[in-house]
Order: structure tokens, then sequence, then C-alpha cells
């Protein structure tokens, strides 16, 4: 029989591995004529898409002649290039264990002795028995957690034979990768072949980028990207938490002489 448990619950470290990605350069390129400032409603557009599917190689579709009229001003004042497309996978989770039941350990062991009563006592309805050797006791025993019956047998020791284990550790898991980006260097030319730049500029997944044309007017006859470049951000972990206890059962109470 034991008493004074020591169940721990030790869960391992859970983590998250970076996302992996791809990033899709964008499709839609507008010309308005207007500046960036200025390009509000009731502004005319012109597109100068690139081709579906596009993989940033020198593409002359969608042209814009150089020095074309919308109401009357240049077409080509400045040029909004969309978004790239941001596509990721969810954080693959990493955990040093899972759970980790320790060893569970009894700090008290006790060891009883059954005997009986004999012998000739003062008063008749009670019996007697002989002293209990040094490091033992005298006690009665009953199953259970009961109280100790008066007026002699006061000392209560509460002894348990076995064990009932829940403990666990909450499962691991990451959330939606956060933080990651794309980015793509952009060029538009005057001619079919990218080779004379009018504009060019860094666009990510954020948002549109506009870019102001100057001198306005030009031409726009093709457009070049470079690869765009992807960098993991990370996910928030959770998870990994002890649940559960190890608690002592099937109790037997000792009350002893003090």
């Amino acid at each position: 029989m034991f008493t004074d448990l020591n169940a721990p619950t030790v869960c391992g470290a859970c983590t998250c591995d970076a996302p992996t990605g791809t990033c899709a350069l964008p499709i839609t390129m507008i010309a308005a004529a207007s500046t960036c400032a200025g390009d509000k409603a009731g502004v005319a557009h012109t597109s100068f898409d690139a081709p579906a599917a596009w993989d940033g190689s020198c593409s002359a579709v969608s042209p814009i002649a150089a020095n074309q009229k919308c109401n009357g001003v240049n077409c080509v004042q400045s040029l909004t290039i969309a978004p790239l497309t941001l596509s990721e996978n969810a954080c693959a989770v990493k955990v040093e264990s899972v759970a980790a039941k320790v060893p569970y350990t009894w700090g008290t062991t006790a060891r009883s002795c059954r005997g009986a009563a004999y012998g000739r006592c003062a008063a008749p309805a009670d019996g007697c028995a002989p002293a209990a050797e040094p490091g033992f006791a005298q006690c009665i025993g009953r199953d259970g957690d009961r109280e100790c019956p008066g007026p002699y047998y006061t000392v209560k020791h509460v002894f348990y034979s076995d064990l009932v284990d829940t403990r666990n550790c909450t499962a691991c898991a990451c959330g939606a990768p956060a933080g990651s980006t794309c980015a793509a260097y952009i060029s538009a030319f005057s001619d079919g072949f990218c080779m004379s730049p009018v504009v060019a500029g860094t666009v990510d997944a954020t948002g549109p980028v506009c870019l102001d044309v100057a001198p306005s007017g030009q031409a726009l006859g093709s457009k070049l990207a470079a690869s765009p470049l992807y960098a993991p951000g990370a996910c928030q972990v959770s998870g990994g938490e002890p649940m559960g206890e190890g608690l002592p059962a099937d109790p037997s109470t000792y009350c002893c002489l003090p």
C-alpha cells in the first residue's frame, strides 16, 4: 500500500515549421489618363494586361501606342500594376514528444500485518493485544476512506493500492501563416522587345502599385518581370499543455493508537 503520490505530466515543446508557398505574377496592368495622385472616378483607363499565366518573360501583348488620346489627354500618364498572388501551405507541426508520462512514484510505502485480539482485559467487553514492535503502529484497518472511531484509535492514515492515470497533453497545432511576402521587379517598355524602359518598380502581394510615367504619352509596348521572390513568415503554435492527472485509487484507512 502506498501514499504521497508523485505523478507529474511532462509535455514536449510544440513548434511549427515555416510555411511553404509560391508567388504568381499579376496579369492586370492599367494605364490611366492622369498621374497616380489624380487617378479618380471618371479618369479614362486603358488595358496593358500581361498574358494569362505570365511567367515574366518579355511580352508585347496589349500594347498602347505613343501619344494615344483619351478624352483629349494622353492615355498613358501612370501605370497601375495589380499585386502578386501569394499561395501558401499550412505549417507542419513539430513536437519533441507528444506526451511523456513520467513514471509515477509513491513517497510512502506501508506494510500491514493482520493480527487478532487476545487476552483478558480489565473491561470484559474489550479485546487486548500486545504492544506494537518498534517502527510499527497498532491499528485497525477498513476499506475506503473512513473516519476513525474513538476513543483510542485516533491517528488516521489513508493508503492506496492503485492509480487512475488520465495524464496527457493537448494536441499541437499551427495557426495560419502570417508575415509571408512576395515581391517582383516589373518593368514596362516603349518598344515591343523590352529594350527601351519607360517605368519600373517593385510589386508585392499587399496591394496594387501605381507608377507615374514621365513624360506622359509614351508608348507601352512590352513588359518584363523578374522571378518573384517568396519569403516565408511564421505560424502561431499552440498545444503541448498538460491535461489530466494521476490520482490515487482504492483507498484503505488505518486508524492507529497514538
